[in-house]
Protein backbone atom coordinates (compact mmCIF):
# COMPACT_ATOMS: atom_id res chain seq x y z
CA UNK A 1 0.00 0.00 0.00
CA UNK A 2 3.26 2.27 -0.31
CA UNK A 3 1.82 4.13 -3.72
CA UNK A 4 -1.41 4.70 -1.59
CA UNK A 5 0.16 5.98 1.67
CA UNK A 6 2.14 8.13 -0.60
CA UNK A 7 -0.66 9.50 -2.71
CA UNK A 8 -2.25 10.96 0.35
CA UNK A 9 1.15 12.45 2.00
CA UNK A 10 1.72 14.43 -1.21
CA UNK A 11 -2.07 15.60 -1.48
CA UNK A 12 -2.53 15.72 1.94
CA UNK A 13 -5.27 13.45 1.84
CA UNK A 14 -6.53 10.82 4.98
CA UNK A 15 -6.36 7.02 4.91
CA UNK A 16 -9.19 5.19 4.80
CA UNK A 17 -10.63 1.75 5.64
CA UNK A 18 -8.34 0.21 2.56
CA UNK A 19 -5.32 2.47 3.11
CA UNK A 20 -5.32 2.45 7.37
CA UNK A 21 -3.37 0.38 9.03
CA UNK A 22 -3.00 -1.04 12.89
CA UNK A 23 -5.06 1.13 15.31
CA UNK A 24 -5.92 3.81 13.08
CA UNK A 25 -7.43 0.82 10.55
CA UNK A 26 -9.35 -0.68 14.05
CA UNK A 27 -10.82 2.74 14.74
CA UNK A 28 -12.43 3.17 11.37
CA UNK A 29 -13.48 0.05 11.25
CA UNK A 30 -15.22 0.28 15.16
CA UNK A 31 -17.20 3.37 13.84
CA UNK A 32 -18.37 2.04 10.40
CA UNK A 33 -19.27 -1.52 11.55
CA UNK A 34 -22.24 0.17 13.74
CA UNK A 35 -23.98 1.11 10.23
CA UNK A 36 -22.71 -1.59 7.68
CA UNK A 37 -21.52 -4.66 9.34
CA UNK A 38 -24.65 -5.55 11.59
CA UNK A 39 -27.89 -7.41 9.32
CA UNK A 40 -30.04 -5.58 11.52
CA UNK A 41 -28.75 -2.39 10.91
CA UNK A 42 -28.31 -3.00 6.64
CA UNK A 43 -31.91 -3.52 7.13
CA UNK A 44 -32.75 0.22 7.10
CA UNK A 45 -31.49 0.01 3.41
CA UNK A 46 -33.86 -2.12 1.98
CA UNK A 47 -36.06 0.54 0.57
CA UNK A 48 -33.24 2.41 -1.33
CA UNK A 49 -31.53 -0.61 -2.50
CA UNK A 50 -35.21 -1.97 -3.68
CA UNK A 51 -35.68 1.30 -5.44
CA UNK A 52 -31.95 0.56 -7.12
CA UNK A 53 -33.36 -3.01 -8.22
CA UNK A 54 -36.27 -1.62 -9.55
CA UNK A 55 -34.56 0.64 -12.10
CA UNK A 56 -31.99 -2.02 -12.92
CA UNK A 57 -35.29 -4.50 -13.80
CA UNK A 58 -36.56 -1.45 -16.07
CA UNK A 59 -33.27 -1.12 -17.38
CA UNK A 60 -32.94 -4.60 -18.60
CA UNK A 61 -36.10 -4.66 -19.94
CA UNK A 62 -35.34 -1.75 -22.27
CA UNK A 63 -31.81 -3.32 -23.01
CA UNK A 64 -34.14 -6.44 -24.10
CA UNK A 65 -36.19 -4.54 -26.61
CA UNK A 66 -33.41 -3.10 -28.38
CA UNK A 67 -31.63 -6.74 -28.75
CA UNK A 68 -31.24 -8.35 -32.09
CA UNK A 69 -33.50 -10.70 -30.94
CA UNK A 70 -35.50 -9.35 -28.64
CA UNK A 71 -34.79 -11.60 -25.84
CA UNK A 72 -30.87 -11.68 -24.87
CA UNK A 73 -29.34 -8.91 -23.22
CA UNK A 74 -25.58 -8.83 -23.29
CA UNK A 75 -22.89 -7.42 -21.62
CA UNK A 76 -23.80 -7.87 -18.18
CA UNK A 77 -20.56 -6.95 -16.58
CA UNK A 78 -21.28 -3.72 -17.80
CA UNK A 79 -24.85 -3.91 -16.29
CA UNK A 80 -24.17 -4.97 -12.84
CA UNK A 81 -21.14 -2.76 -12.88
CA UNK A 82 -23.49 0.40 -13.06
CA UNK A 83 -25.81 -1.29 -10.79
CA UNK A 84 -23.66 -1.81 -7.79
CA UNK A 85 -22.24 1.86 -8.08
CA UNK A 86 -25.72 2.87 -8.20
CA UNK A 87 -26.89 0.96 -5.27
CA UNK A 88 -23.80 1.72 -3.10
CA UNK A 89 -23.76 4.97 -3.82
CA UNK A 90 -27.31 5.43 -2.43
CA UNK A 91 -26.07 4.00 0.94
CA UNK A 92 -22.49 5.98 1.18
CA UNK A 93 -24.07 9.21 -0.01
CA UNK A 94 -27.81 8.94 0.88
CA UNK A 95 -28.28 9.97 -2.85
CA UNK A 96 -28.95 8.86 -6.76
CA UNK A 97 -26.14 9.15 -9.55
CA UNK A 98 -28.08 8.26 -12.15
CA UNK A 99 -26.32 4.97 -13.46
CA UNK A 100 -28.84 3.58 -14.69
CA UNK A 101 -30.58 6.08 -16.72
CA UNK A 102 -30.45 6.02 -20.56
CA UNK A 103 -28.68 9.31 -19.90
CA UNK A 104 -25.91 9.19 -17.72
CA UNK A 105 -24.82 13.02 -15.36
CA UNK A 106 -21.40 13.97 -17.05
CA UNK A 107 -20.36 13.72 -13.16
CA UNK A 108 -21.04 10.47 -13.16
CA UNK A 109 -19.11 9.74 -16.29
CA UNK A 110 -16.14 11.24 -15.49
CA UNK A 111 -16.14 9.36 -11.96
CA UNK A 112 -16.54 5.97 -13.98
CA UNK A 113 -13.35 6.67 -15.70
CA UNK A 114 -11.52 7.97 -13.02
CA UNK A 115 -12.71 4.38 -12.08
CA UNK A 116 -11.25 2.16 -14.65
CA UNK A 117 -8.24 4.92 -14.61
CA UNK A 118 -7.82 3.07 -10.92
CA UNK A 119 -8.18 0.11 -11.93
CA UNK A 120 -5.69 0.05 -14.63
CA UNK A 121 -3.37 1.34 -12.41
CA UNK A 122 -4.28 -1.04 -9.31
CA UNK A 123 -1.55 -3.94 -10.67
CA UNK A 124 1.07 -1.07 -10.28
CA UNK A 125 -0.07 0.62 -7.63
CA UNK A 126 -1.37 -1.61 -4.58
CA UNK A 127 2.16 -2.94 -3.57
CA UNK A 128 4.86 -0.41 -1.70
CA UNK A 129 7.49 -0.19 -4.43
CA UNK A 130 5.61 -0.58 -7.59
CA UNK A 131 6.17 2.99 -8.80
CA UNK A 132 9.63 3.79 -7.88
CA UNK A 133 10.75 6.79 -7.62
CA UNK A 134 13.45 7.07 -9.79
CA UNK A 135 11.89 5.32 -12.48
CA UNK A 136 9.23 8.39 -12.20
CA UNK A 137 11.37 10.89 -13.65
CA UNK A 138 12.18 8.30 -16.89
CA UNK A 139 8.40 6.88 -16.87
CA UNK A 140 6.21 9.54 -15.38
CA UNK A 141 3.04 8.37 -16.70
CA UNK A 142 1.67 5.95 -14.52
CA UNK A 143 2.40 7.80 -11.51
CA UNK A 144 0.88 10.51 -12.94
CA UNK A 145 -2.31 8.38 -14.22
CA UNK A 146 -1.99 6.97 -10.54
CA UNK A 147 -2.66 10.26 -9.18
CA UNK A 148 -4.89 11.97 -11.76
CA UNK A 149 -7.54 8.76 -10.97
CA UNK A 150 -7.13 9.36 -7.26
CA UNK A 151 -7.95 13.00 -8.01
CA UNK A 152 -11.29 12.04 -9.99
CA UNK A 153 -12.11 9.47 -7.50
CA UNK A 154 -11.72 12.14 -4.22
CA UNK A 155 -13.32 15.07 -5.92
CA UNK A 156 -16.41 13.21 -6.71
CA UNK A 157 -16.58 11.97 -3.47
CA UNK A 158 -16.26 15.29 -2.08
CA UNK A 159 -18.98 16.87 -3.60
CA UNK A 160 -21.63 14.04 -3.06
CA UNK A 161 -20.44 14.70 0.93
CA UNK A 162 -20.34 18.57 0.65
CA UNK A 163 -23.96 18.47 -0.44
CA UNK A 164 -24.93 15.83 2.17
CA UNK A 165 -23.36 17.53 4.80
CA UNK A 166 -24.79 20.95 3.71
CA UNK A 167 -28.28 19.73 3.84
CA UNK A 168 -27.88 18.29 7.28
CA UNK A 169 -26.47 22.24 8.85
CA UNK A 170 -29.52 23.13 6.86
CA UNK A 171 -31.94 20.97 8.48
CA UNK A 172 -30.66 22.44 11.81
CA UNK A 173 -30.62 25.52 10.87
CA UNK A 174 -34.57 25.21 10.27
CA UNK A 175 -34.52 22.93 13.64
CA UNK A 176 -36.09 19.99 12.19
CA UNK A 177 -34.70 16.58 13.41
CA UNK A 178 -32.38 15.27 11.56
CA UNK A 179 -32.46 11.88 9.65
CA UNK A 180 -30.42 9.49 7.48
CA UNK A 181 -28.51 6.88 6.89
CA UNK A 182 -24.94 5.96 7.17
CA UNK A 183 -23.61 9.74 6.02
CA UNK A 184 -25.70 11.47 8.62
CA UNK A 185 -24.27 9.20 11.46
CA UNK A 186 -20.83 10.07 10.72
CA UNK A 187 -21.69 13.73 10.57
CA UNK A 188 -23.73 13.44 13.56
CA UNK A 189 -21.42 11.16 15.93
CA UNK A 190 -18.24 13.16 14.83
CA UNK A 191 -16.13 9.98 15.55
CA UNK A 192 -14.23 10.64 12.38
CA UNK A 193 -13.03 14.08 11.09
CA UNK A 194 -13.99 15.55 7.88
CA UNK A 195 -10.80 14.29 5.99
CA UNK A 196 -11.29 10.77 7.19
CA UNK A 197 -15.22 10.48 6.07
CA UNK A 198 -13.98 11.96 2.50
CA UNK A 199 -11.23 9.19 2.47
CA UNK A 200 -13.77 6.43 3.69
CA UNK A 201 -16.47 7.37 1.56
CA UNK A 202 -13.85 7.58 -1.54
CA UNK A 203 -12.22 3.79 -0.48
CA UNK A 204 -16.03 2.36 0.40
CA UNK A 205 -17.26 3.20 -3.27
CA UNK A 206 -14.47 2.38 -5.11
CA UNK A 207 -13.94 -1.47 -3.30
CA UNK A 208 -18.25 -1.88 -3.23
CA UNK A 209 -18.47 -1.17 -6.79
CA UNK A 210 -16.08 -3.66 -8.31
CA UNK A 211 -16.57 -6.50 -5.53
CA UNK A 212 -20.75 -6.08 -6.04
CA UNK A 213 -20.67 -6.67 -10.19
CA UNK A 214 -17.68 -9.27 -9.92
CA UNK A 215 -19.86 -11.42 -7.94
CA UNK A 216 -23.27 -10.89 -9.33
CA UNK A 217 -21.66 -11.57 -12.75
CA UNK A 218 -19.54 -14.76 -11.88
CA UNK A 219 -22.91 -15.82 -10.10
CA UNK A 220 -25.03 -15.22 -13.08
CA UNK A 221 -22.62 -17.62 -14.51
CA UNK A 222 -22.72 -20.23 -12.18
CA UNK A 223 -26.48 -20.09 -12.67
CA UNK A 224 -26.14 -20.53 -16.74
CA UNK A 225 -23.70 -23.08 -16.22
CA UNK A 226 -26.12 -25.38 -13.80
CA UNK A 227 -29.74 -24.98 -14.97
CA UNK A 228 -31.19 -27.62 -12.55
CA UNK A 229 -29.86 -25.27 -9.66
CA UNK A 230 -31.18 -22.19 -11.42
CA UNK A 231 -34.43 -23.67 -11.83
CA UNK A 232 -34.22 -24.76 -7.98
CA UNK A 233 -33.74 -21.37 -6.87
CA UNK A 234 -36.36 -19.96 -9.06
CA UNK A 235 -39.21 -21.95 -7.36
CA UNK A 236 -37.83 -21.10 -3.89
CA UNK A 237 -38.37 -17.38 -4.33
CA UNK A 238 -41.97 -17.81 -6.14
CA UNK A 239 -42.59 -20.33 -3.32
CA UNK A 240 -41.50 -18.41 -0.47
CA UNK A 241 -41.93 -14.59 -1.52
CA UNK A 242 -44.19 -15.19 -4.19
CA UNK A 243 -43.69 -13.61 -8.16
CA UNK A 244 -44.99 -10.51 -7.58
CA UNK A 245 -43.64 -9.92 -3.69
CA UNK A 246 -41.03 -6.87 -3.41
CA UNK A 247 -38.26 -8.85 -1.06
CA UNK A 248 -37.36 -6.81 2.68
CA UNK A 249 -34.69 -7.67 4.51
CA UNK A 250 -37.19 -9.66 6.69
CA UNK A 251 -37.63 -11.95 3.44
CA UNK A 252 -33.77 -13.25 3.14
CA UNK A 253 -34.00 -15.92 5.84
CA UNK A 254 -36.63 -17.18 3.86
CA UNK A 255 -33.95 -17.85 1.00
CA UNK A 256 -31.14 -20.11 1.93
CA UNK A 257 -30.40 -20.65 -1.91
CA UNK A 258 -29.84 -16.96 -2.54
CA UNK A 259 -27.20 -16.97 0.50
CA UNK A 260 -25.87 -20.04 -0.54
CA UNK A 261 -25.73 -18.83 -4.05
CA UNK A 262 -23.53 -15.67 -2.80
CA UNK A 263 -21.43 -18.37 -0.86
CA UNK A 264 -20.42 -20.50 -3.30
CA UNK A 265 -19.82 -17.76 -6.02
CA UNK A 266 -17.55 -15.98 -3.73
CA UNK A 267 -15.58 -19.69 -2.82
CA UNK A 268 -15.05 -20.37 -6.16
CA UNK A 269 -14.29 -16.74 -7.45
CA UNK A 270 -13.07 -14.60 -4.19
CA UNK A 271 -12.97 -11.03 -5.27
CA UNK A 272 -9.62 -11.19 -3.50
CA UNK A 273 -7.64 -14.33 -3.92
CA UNK A 274 -4.32 -12.38 -2.45
CA UNK A 275 -3.37 -10.50 0.53
CA UNK A 276 -2.19 -6.94 0.30
CA UNK A 277 -0.71 -7.01 3.93
CA UNK A 278 2.28 -8.24 5.66
CA UNK A 279 2.55 -9.07 9.44
CA UNK A 280 4.25 -6.72 12.09
CA UNK A 281 5.62 -9.13 14.12
CA UNK A 282 5.70 -12.28 14.87
CA UNK A 283 2.84 -14.67 14.65
CA UNK A 284 1.41 -18.08 15.61
CA UNK A 285 -2.19 -18.78 14.34
CA UNK A 286 -3.86 -22.08 15.03
CA UNK A 287 -0.46 -23.34 15.17
CA UNK A 288 1.56 -22.68 12.38
CA UNK A 289 4.03 -19.19 12.61
CA UNK A 290 4.00 -16.48 10.61
CA UNK A 291 7.35 -13.93 10.60
CA UNK A 292 7.45 -10.84 10.74
CA UNK A 293 7.19 -8.76 7.73
CA UNK A 294 5.49 -11.77 5.85
CA UNK A 295 2.95 -11.65 3.51
CA UNK A 296 0.62 -14.62 3.98
CA UNK A 297 -1.50 -16.03 1.59
CA UNK A 298 -3.72 -18.76 3.93
CA UNK A 299 -5.78 -20.86 1.82
CA UNK A 300 -8.75 -20.22 3.91
CA UNK A 301 -11.23 -21.44 0.33
CA UNK A 302 -10.74 -24.22 -1.99
CA UNK A 303 -12.03 -23.91 -5.57
CA UNK A 304 -12.80 -27.40 -6.96
CA UNK A 305 -16.18 -28.19 -7.48
CA UNK A 306 -16.31 -31.23 -4.94
CA UNK A 307 -19.30 -31.35 -2.05
CA UNK A 308 -16.99 -31.59 0.42
CA UNK A 309 -15.29 -27.73 -0.36
CA UNK A 310 -15.77 -25.02 2.05
CA UNK A 311 -14.58 -21.92 2.79
CA UNK A 312 -14.51 -18.46 4.40
CA UNK A 313 -13.64 -16.22 0.95
CA UNK A 314 -15.77 -13.07 2.80
CA UNK A 315 -14.00 -13.44 6.09
CA UNK A 316 -15.63 -13.23 9.79
CA UNK A 317 -16.14 -11.49 12.68
CA UNK A 318 -13.98 -7.76 12.67
CA UNK A 319 -12.85 -9.09 9.25
CA UNK A 320 -15.86 -9.81 7.39
CA UNK A 321 -16.56 -8.17 4.19
CA UNK A 322 -18.27 -4.87 4.85
CA UNK A 323 -20.18 -5.32 1.58
CA UNK A 324 -21.34 -8.97 2.39
CA UNK A 325 -24.98 -7.90 4.25
CA UNK A 326 -25.87 -5.33 1.16
CA UNK A 327 -24.91 -8.11 -1.14
CA UNK A 328 -27.50 -10.32 -0.21
CA UNK A 329 -30.99 -8.60 -1.51
CA UNK A 330 -29.67 -8.47 -5.15
CA UNK A 331 -29.72 -11.85 -7.27
CA UNK A 332 -33.75 -12.49 -5.19
CA UNK A 333 -35.02 -9.67 -7.02
CA UNK A 334 -34.07 -11.32 -10.39
CA UNK A 335 -36.57 -12.35 -12.48
CA UNK A 336 -34.76 -13.38 -14.91
CA UNK A 337 -32.92 -16.15 -16.47
CA UNK A 338 -29.32 -16.93 -17.20
CA UNK A 339 -28.44 -17.72 -20.79
CA UNK A 340 -26.45 -20.57 -21.61
CA UNK A 341 -25.19 -18.63 -23.97
CA UNK A 342 -24.17 -15.42 -21.65
CA UNK A 343 -26.54 -12.73 -20.71
CA UNK A 344 -30.24 -12.68 -19.50
CA UNK A 345 -33.31 -13.28 -20.72
CA UNK A 346 -36.67 -13.11 -19.45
Amino acid sequence: MGSWQEYRDLRGRSTGLISAEGEQWLKMRSVLRQRILKPKDVAIFAGEINQVIADLIKRIYFLKSQAEDGETVTNINDLFFKYSMEGVATILYESRLGCLESSIPQATVEYIQALALMFCTFKTSMYAGALPRRLRLLIPKPWQDFCRSWDGLFEFSQIHVDNKLRDIRCQMERGERVRGGLLTYLFLSRELTLEEIYANMTEMLLAGVDTTSFTLSWAVYLLARHPEEQQALYREIARNLGKKHVPTAADVPKVPLVRALLKETLRLFPVLPGNGRVTQEDLVVGGPSWPSATMPHPMRMRTSLGPRSSGLSAGCGKEVCAGLTILGPSPSAMGFEAASGGGLQS
